[in-house]
């Protein structure tokens, strides 16, 4: 069955954050590393998406760990996987292999569950340079990236997402609308994700929903973060938050994002059976 059709019969769910679960690995530079950049120039630590390439066994171990927490949808680690970013670790000519790698670990992450239809959305972020904002508060005019850079750029990640076999395609937190511009040429779901805990991100989630002649998609985070960068919000009360989403129909694919865990997504997955998912007419 493909996405589109279950899309009208149940809410889908997304797993919840990438970012936060790495971390909890406690990587050193080595492991960026790994051998095949040993020799890079720079540090590389804090390039998570490259562990698709220098440690995939834990960007699987993740994937598998929202799969059996109840995740119809897993999202690839290519979070910042365009040359744009790339260019601050010098690593324009991984791209290609991150995004393919990244691919191919979900896909394989998924193969390994054969309940009911698994999907991997193909993870697009908004790059760390703006088209409609300059960098420079003293040249106001000045842009650091242009339009063109960015469609060539994001046509690269998607092309080599699509080779390694991914279902969708996730474009995500993408604050500037020409960015988003830039990645979207024609779009059957909209969502929105990040920046809100479930709460905040109600009222504007009733609105796309009312309008939307197309799925929607929800991910909020677990809460906002506290004085620390972190983030409070635990599985059972973002469920109970989330519950509204559901009553009120909203959704047709939720899942969490920063500080989310597979504890958030088995808590959300096990709410969501019981409810219909929005209905929208094209």
């Amino acid at each position: 069955m493909d996405i589109t059709t279950l899309l009208q019969d149940r809410i889908l769910i997304l797993d919840g954050a990438m970012g936060t679960m790495i971390q909890r690995y406690t990587l050193t530079e080595a492991d960026f590393r790994g051998e095949v950049f040993k020799d890079r120039s720079g540090s590389l630590q804090g390039n998570n998406d490259l562990l698709n390439i220098t440690r995939p066994e834990i960007i699987f171990e993740i994937h598998k760990a929202y799969l059996e927490a109840g995740a119809d949808i897993i999202e690839t680690n290519t979070f910042s996987g365009t040359t744009i970013a790339q260019a601050d670790y010098h690593l324009e000519d991984a791209v290609y292999d991150i995004n393919f790698q990244g691919a191919r670990l979900a896909k394989d992450a998924a193969k390994l569950f054969t309940d009911r239809p698994r999907f991997v959305a193909g993870s697009v972020g908004p790059t760390n340079r703006t088209a409609s904002i300059s960098p420079d508060v003293n040249n106001p005019g000045f842009r650091a990236v242009t339009f063109d850079d960015l469609s060539s750029a994001y046509a690269q990640q998607i092309n080599a997402l699509i080779d390694g076999g991914v279902d969708i395609l996730l474009i995500e937190t993408v604050f500037d609308t020409l960015n988003a511009k830039a990645a979207l040429f024609a779009a059957e779901s909209i969502g929105l994700n990040c920046a809100l805990g479930s709460e905040l991100m109600e009222p504007y989630l009733s609105i796309l929903a009312e309008r939307a002649p197309f799925a929607v998609s929800a991910h909020p985070n677990a809460g906002l973060p506290n004085a620390f960068g972190q983030y409070d919000e635990t599985a059972v009360l973002m469920r109970d938050k989330i519950a509204s989403f559901f009553e009120k129909k909203l959704v047709n694919i939720v899942g969490g994002c920063c500080g989310t865990t597979p504890e958030h997504i088995r808590a959300i997955a096990e709410l969501a059976r019981k409810y219909e998912p929005r209905k929208w007419s094209n």
